[in-house]
């Protein structure tokens, strides 16, 4: 099957480790399968999520399964997400608040430490 080049609306988890893609291109709706999808090494990790635009080659017909896929556009979501976290590499999103709740928590609020959990 020829390349197609689609937008990522929605994916669907599929078994332990693949994902279901449903993609917008210019022949209208497509479903696409990508085996092991959200496996941490796979090449696919980035380029299936939601938003970003991607050239996909896929055989099959009515559920497409992926052969192959490139990158052409990251969602701005995304790129947003992935340039705070190269301005912060030591620290994730989610170990950041965490330290804050430690800390004594945001804006004068009580964390842990103080207040009502004392």
């Amino acid at each position: 099957m020829p390349a197609f080049d689609g937008l990522i609306l929605k994916q669907i988890p599929f078994k332990e480790s693949s994902k279901i893609l449903h993609v917008y291109t210019a022949e209208g709706m497509k479903s696409v399968l990508v085996h092991g999808a959200k496996k941490f090494g796979s090449p696919y990790l980035s380029s299936s999520e939601n938003l970003n635009l991607v050239r996909f080659q896929a055989v099959g017909k009515d559920m497409l399964t992926l052969t192959d896929a490139d990158l052409i556009e990251e969602s701005p979501h995304l790129r947003r997400v992935r340039q705070r976290d190269e301005r912060h590499p030591d620290v994730g999103e989610h170990q950041h608040h965490g330290e804050l709740a430690v800390r004594g928590g945001r804006r004068g609020r009580p964390g842990i430490r103080g207040g009502i959990f004392r």
